[in-house]
């Protein structure tokens, strides 16, 4: 989430959250984006940018299948590993993802709101594509860019930014998807629970605040409520929504 992409943030978050997840919408979300699919105990299922773990293990404890975890980093996927010993977690970046599973392919390919930081989201695609099942699908919860011809002064491009945030561009995501070896099967909108959302953990931020200066600093403090802040007022204003794209690994 912009700044808050360090170890630290994400415990902060998680800490919010009572739970170990990093996206917005907790259980509820994850059951919004794989509601879909059966379950399937002997189905793989990829959870790429997998944070702490949490959505990982919700995924696999509610029978959806045998899930894997993915994330860039290293301290987040040490605390997965000791904490769900079931799952199975890999620290690495998506664009290897065929090096880190060479013979492993999956039923279910799924992020949550982790799509906006990737630097190039077409060669993320790309890459998932190439580690998903003949009829692998893909699911992508994330942020949507609902600016139009106004400034969203919230995205970060991967030329003015080492942490990027590019939210999804519901008028180009086809193309992307098609170009990188997927068919966009459909999108659902989620902008209004993306406003329910933030403000709730806004409001346990706010309710929390001398505990988690306690723990995490002021520095992260005001960082979570900066972040948060110009999240909610970007929602309120149109230019920032949630969305669910799903879509499936194209025919040869």
């Amino acid at each position: 989430m912009l700044s808050l992409r360090q170890y630290d943030g994400k415990q902060l978050v998680a800490s919010l959250r009572q739970g170990d997840f990093a996206h917005a919408g907790e259980e509820d979300a994850i059951s919004r984006l794989m509601e879909p699919f059966p379950k399937k105990p002997h189905q793989h299922i990829l959870d790429a940018g997998c944070g702490l773990g949490g959505t990982a293990h919700f995924i696999q404890s509610e029978g959806w299948g045998k899930v894997t975890g993915l994330d860039v980093e290293k301290a987040a996927i040490t605390f997965a590993q000791q904490k769900y010993p079931d799952i199975d977690f890999y620290a690495d970046t998506v664009n290897n993802a065929a090096s880190v599973f060479e013979t492993k392919r999956f039923d279910i390919i799924c992020l949550f709101n982790s799509f906006y930081g990737f630097r190039n989201q077409a060669q993320a695609l790309r890459a998932l594509q190439a580690v998903a099942k003949e009829e692998g699908q893909l699911a992508i919860f994330d942020y949507s860019d609902l600016s139009g011809d106004t400034a969203n002064p919230l995205i970060r491009t991967t030329n003015t930014s080492s942490h990027p945030f590019v939210p999804i561009d519901l008028n180009t995501i086809e193309a992307m998807l098609t170009s990188t070896g997927w068919t966009l099967s459909s999108i659902v909108d989620l902008s209004n629970e993306y406003a329910a959302w933030y403000q709730d953990l806004m409001s346990k931020l706010v309710e929390n605040k001398a505990e988690v200066q306690q723990t995490f600093g002021t520095a992260h403090f005001d960082s979570a409520h900066q972040t948060y802040a110009r999240i909610i007022d970007a929602i309120n204003k149109g230019l920032l929504g949630g969305v669910i794209i799903y879509a499936a690994k194209s025919a040869r």
